[in-house]
This record gives C-alpha cells, sequence and structure tokens, in this order.
C-alpha cells in the first residue's frame, strides 16, 4: 500500500526523537516501546495487568473502517507485545517494567485476545498513521521486521 497523498513526514526533533505534522512524536527507535505513548501505555498496563492489553486492543479493533491514528496503533503494538510476553513467547528485549510484571504472573492462554491481538497489529501495518509515518522515514523496513517477529511470537 502507498502513503496518503500528502502523509505526515517523520523528522528528527531536539532529542533525537521524531515529529509530525502535530509536533513532537516521542519516538527513538523502530521498536514496540521506542516511543512515548507506548510507555504511557506501559503505565497503565502496570496497574491493571492483562486487562489493559485488552483494551488498548479492543480500542484499535473498534476503529474499524476509520482513521488509526499513531498513538492507539503505537498502544496497540505494546499491548500486543505485552500478550505475546504473557502467553510464554516474550520479545528478546524488554522494558523492565513489563519483565517485572512476568516474573510476578503465570504465563496464561487467551486464544480470543491472541486473535484480537493479530487482527489489531495487521491493521496498524497496513493501514495507520503510524504506518505512513513510518513510510515516510528511511526506517520502515526496521519497523515492518519488527511487527512480523511479533506477529509470530503471537502465532
Amino acid at each position: 500500500m502507498r502513503p496518503r497523498r500528502g502523509a505526515p513526514q517523520l523528522k528528527r526533533g531536539p532529542l533525537g526523537g521524531t515529529v509530525n505534522h502535530r509536533g513532537y512524536v516521542g519516538a527513538w527507535g523502530a521498536g514496540p516501546f521506542d516511543n512515548d505513548d507506548a510507555l504511557d501505555w506501559l503505565r497503565e498496563f502496570e496497574a491493571e495487568g492483562i486487562q489493559a492489553a485488552g483494551a488498548a486492543i479492543a480500542d484499535v479493533l473498534a476503529l474499524e473502517g476509520e482513521y488509526l491514528e499513531a498513538p492507539s496503533a503505537s498502544r496497540a503494538i505494546a499491548a500486543a507485545e505485552a500478550v505475546a510476553a504473557a502467553s510464554g513467547r516474550p520479545a528478546a528485549r524488554l522494558p523492565s517494567e513489563l519483565a517485572r510484571w512476568l516474573e510476578n504472573h503465570e504465563t496464561f492462554q487467551s486464544p480470543e485476545l491472541h486473535q484480537n491481538a493479530l487482527v489489531a497489529i495487521k491493521r496498524v501495518m497496513v493501514e495507520s498513521e503510524l504506518r505512513d509515518l513510518w513510510a515516510d522515514s528511511d526506517k520502515l523496513d526496521t519497523w515492518e521486521s519488527t511487527l512480523k517477529d511479533l506477529l509470530g511470537r503471537l502465532g
């Protein structure tokens, strides 16, 4: 899919993060937790646990047919990473908050949550502001590779 005409551009911010048409986005890498929205969501996850993952994923699914903005997409990616990790398939590199949560909770399997996470990530990869932003950068391949790895771990 080609980026929309006039799609927002990623530009370097003063602290090495990225900037779009609305201002500072706070992304410093293509990893699932390499942005402010994902780290903000992680605080919710610490307080609410896996329910926070279900809510962030459900937010993306509820927007079917509507434009998916970058903050919601970033939160869903972080949530899907938490789902994969909680089911015993963590990424090689996790934030300490998520690793600590995993140490204190048993793994679980939720076919419905896994399926919803798969659908949400596929949507983010195909049609979202976040995808458009990465498409306008030189790191699209890295970002897509990260999400393909996540999809594989969600199975």
